[in-house]
């Protein structure tokens, strides 16, 4: 799969690109991140250590992927109140499973 990459800025909360290179390679996908493209060659998902890069985006779209693999934890995952507090609530009424720290 081929995704062009936007002619808008890489970084916001996080450089994204990168985050989400990061996050499906931990989960076992093969991908690659080049100056104006990610290709996305595939492989199977496994649960892994997600780190959110305090994004929300990136917690939320790696709360669907890992809650279809399971074994999956989110470092940062709090970030998600920024945009969508009701999230992890809405999650698990979806069926995720959800354990917070503390």
């Amino acid at each position: 799969m081929f995704l062009p990459a936007s002619n808008g800025p890489r970084i916001k909360e996080s450089d994204r690109v990168a985050a989400v290179t990061e996050g499906l390679q931990r989960m076992g996908i093969r991908v690659a991140a080049e100056t104006n493209r990610l290709t996305v060659t595939g492989g199977k998902p496994q649960g892994a250590l997600i780190d959110s890069k305090g994004d929300h985006r990136i917690a939320m779209a790696f709360s669907l992927l890992g809650m279809m693999t399971g074994n999956t934890v989110i470092d940062g995952a709090e970030c998600v109140t920024k945009t969508y507090p009701e999230f992890w609530d809405v999650f698990k009424n979806l069926g995720g499973k959800v354990q917070t720290d503390g």
